[in-house]
């Protein structure tokens, strides 16, 4: 699984594979730059590589 944060004005912040947490359902990314970010791309791949995308935007931080 791939995931990719931006920032407010859509640049880059970081990009990085999450890992498989064991149970083949769950995957960890952990973070490596504190700065905020706007929204969060996954993007998830099966073995004849389709891709499934989920976005999370700023929105859905903001209640926790």
């Amino acid at each position: 699984m791939k995931v990719s944060i931006y920032d407010n004005e859509d640049k880059l912040i970081e990009e990085g594979d999450a890992i498989d947490n064991g149970d083949e359902l769950n995957w960890l990314y952990k973070v490596t730059v504190d700065a905020p970010g706007k929204k969060i791309i996954a993007k998830a791949y099966d073995l004849p590589e389709n891709e499934t995308v989920k976005e999370i935007k700023n929105d859905y931080f903001k209640q926790f």
